[in-house]
């Protein structure tokens, strides 16, 4: 079981461009006969609240997390246009998940990603305040709090202590490249943009990890 929600718009849009974030948390995850309550939440900048975004950003969970039909059985959303549109309902038939519509000012039944936005802005305020109070970079500061929830270890439905990264992945977080928002480090500049006698690294401040750099 999903849910699916969008948050926005923001003003001022990032530094990446984006005015909207979409949320899918999942409330329940069963993989191999084996049920996971509340395995994390899956964030994603959006510059536009179109229906061919939704679906966008939609098949990129599904692959990125490569869920099937029975591990993403119900998919629950808002009562917004772009999650009614017919092309995104039928995309759903096609995928064999079944979508659920929450009405209107009942924001109690996408509990999950509510909560989420919650902690997410107060913890993306606090990261800003850490970082000079530049607005412009919300969504990083956003990613960042929901980062750091996602590998914490809180205490199970069975009484063991695991993170949600771990019951959405079987793998364990490695929280160590996860540095306080906004702190002081220095990046390293490409080979290919330096010469021997230029520095390798240059100073900077921390906006969160990189999924395609390691440093």
């Amino acid at each position: 079981r999903v849910e699916f929600d969008t948050f926005g718009p923001v003003d001022p849009p990032s530094v990446e461009g984006y005015i909207y974030v979409r949320q899918f948390y999942l409330k329940e995850l069963v993989r191999d006969g084996q049920s996971y309550l509340r395995a994390g939440r899956v964030l994603y900048g959006s510059k536009s609240k179109s229906e061919a975004d939704a679906l966008l950003c939609l098949n990129r969970f599904l692959a990125e997390l490569g869920l099937t039909a029975s591990e993403c059985d119900v998919l629950r959303v808002d009562d917004a246009k772009e999650t009614k549109g017919r092309e995104f309902t039928a995309h759903l038939a096609t995928a064999l998940i079944h979508g659920e519509i929450n009405p209107g000012y009942m924001h109690h039944m996408l509990g999950g990603c509510e909560a989420g936005w919650h902690a997410g802005t107060t913890g993306a305020i606090a990261n800003l305040k850490n970082y000079g109070d530049d607005k412009r970079h919300w969504y990083s500061a956003m990613l960042h709090a929901f980062t750091a929830e996602d590998v914490l270890a809180v205490k199970d439905a069975d009484g063991n202590f695991t993170s949600a990264h771990f019951r959405r992945t079987g793998r364990t977080a490695d929280g160590s490249t996860l540095a306080p928002y906004g702190c002081p480090v220095r990046y390293l500049i490409d080979k290919s943009l330096r010469t021997k006698f230029d520095e390798h690294s240059e100073p900077g401040r921390y906006r969160g990890t990189s999924t395609t750099h390691l440093s």
